[in-house]
């Protein structure tokens, strides 16, 4: 029972400068709830006969499962982490970097009042995608746009506002899912429309799709598979394709072109990938893109397209709920400026057009920095980096990175680490030690990443 009387106080936790320290940004409730839970689990620990030591040892001994358990608590906030994955549009670490100069206007119109909705012609109300619709017409040559908060909300709103109580025909080939278990047939079926699949998982022909088109077919729609290609013997018809076989009977495609390329590629040494441009040229009645793909922006779904079909949607009472916010607006509007420019000043561009003898180069230079450090090694090796986002899904990068190895540190371990770095980095397992892949790593993070290694001794 003495033992028992040895247990600190709540308020003796809460005045120690290391909870003060180490709780920081985390709600009072939170802190209070974290303290009593390591007090009444010691407590049940000395009655269960766990030898408990002084008062002082005894507070030491829980203060440090507190500061634990509140480090784990802030662990899951939102920081920057250095991708070392070789994935340039990497889905789960942000998807496509900003540019410095779309950052800086979100910033700047998140920190003053903006003229979202209100024209400073007249003086009353405005739409405010008025300005962005017209910038994105002009870029592709559409004759509508419209601006979601992402491209399964874009394809929502286009099959609820025209295809709601009908059928849309789908290649099986192209009933995909895509991150976190969202699959595009139940969003399009969200929108009270009926699927129709057609072909097979391999191959689908024109005729597949004639002989669907029942007197209720609103739609054909057309998938990009984004995170998969299907190789051998395969078969699929080209949007511009149904395009005619769906002017023809009445109705209209709906591409989604997922990742939204708005460049030629092959500039980039890179194959073809179909752009928005040419959809429209083929005369697809509504497109939709990511925004933060390859685009190169933040997270936004765009639908491009006819009027006559876009205006239903602008109408619909559905578009309140998926409507962009004024930060992603000013940062679209930024990075699509960009895409007047001969050469856009995109970061997902630039890290895509690196050259090889260029990778390997700025390897070395992080190898050389990171040679000075007692305790592991690290050599230049060549890698394989990936564009990632949907965007030529089959297609690899040349890289380099630096491959790392710890003396005393297993693989798995070394990883763990140095994803608990102050700045975090996400690296990847490969035989013989962990990589780092240049590719994505700007390079004054260089130091950081030395920094983190250093803190490893």
């Amino acid at each position: 029972m003495n033992e028992i009387s040895n247990l600190p106080k709540i308020d003796e936790f809460l005045n120690d400068s290391r909870l003060i320290t180490s709780s920081s940004g985390v709600p009072p409730r939170r802190v209070i709830t974290i303290i009593r839970e390591h007090v009444d689990n010691m407590r049940m620990a000395i009655l269960h006969g766990k030898p408990s030591g002084t008062r002082g040892e005894l507070f030491d001994s829980i203060m440090d499962d507190i500061v634990s358990s509140l480090s784990e608590y802030t662990s899951e906030r939102l920081t920057t982490v250095i991708n070392a994955t070789g994935i340039i549009v990497h889905t789960n670490l942000g998807r496509a970097a900003l540019s410095k100069k779309s950052a800086a206007r979100a910033l700047e119109l998140a920190s003053e009042y903006n003229n979202l909705e209100f024209s400073l012609k007249t003086g009353f109300r405005r739409n405010r995608l008025v300005y962005i619709e017209q910038l994105l017409c002009d870029l592709t040559g559409a004759e509508a746009a419209l601006i979601v908060n992402n491209n399964a909300a874009a394809v929502l709103l286009a099959a609820t506002s025209l295809c709601a109580g009908k059928e849309i025909i789908l290649s099986r080939g192209e009933i995909v899912e895509i991150g976190d278990s969202f699959r595009i047939a139940d969003i399009i079926t969200l929108s009270g429309c009926r699927i129709k699949e057609v072909g097979t998982t391999n191959r689908t022909h024109l005729s597949d799709y004639e002989r669907a088109i029942p007197p209720d077919t609103a739609a054909i729609a057309k998938i990009h598979t984004s995170n998969y290609k299907v190789m051998g013997f395969t078969a699929e018809v080209p949007a511009c394709d149904l395009q005619k076989l769906s002017y023809e009977h009445g109705i209209f495609v709906l591409e989604d072109m997922g990742s939204g390329v708005m460049v030629d590629l092959r500039s980039y040494m890179l194959p073809y990938e179909r752009t928005v441009a040419d959809a429209i040229a083929d005369g697809v009645g509504i497109v939709t893109i990511s925004g933060d793909k390859m685009l190169g922006g933040p997270q936004a779904g765009i639908i491009l397209g006819r009027e006559k079909y876009l205006s239903p949607m602008k109408k619909s009472q559905l578009l309140r709920c998926l409507r962009i916010d004024k930060l992603s607006l000013a940062a679209l509007e930024a990075t699509l400026h960009e895409y007047t420019k001969k050469t856009p000043d995109l970061p997902v561009l630039k890290l895509i057009g690196q050259q090889p003898d260029i990778l390997k180069t700025r390897a070395e230079l992080l190898q050389t920095m990171l040679s000075f450090i007692d305790g592991f090694t690290f050599s230049v090796e060549p890698h394989t980096a990936q564009i990632g986002g949907g965007a030529l899904p089959e297609k690899t990068l040349p890289s380099f990175g630096v491959l790392c190895k710890s003396l005393r540190l297993s693989d798995n371990k070394l990883e763990l680490m140095l994803k608990s770095a102050n700045t975090p980095i996400v690296a990847t397992l490969q035989p013989g030690g962990v990589m780092l892949d240049v590719i994505a790593i700007p390079d004054d993070r260089f130091a950081d990443i030395v920094s983190a290694f250093g803190h490893l001794l």
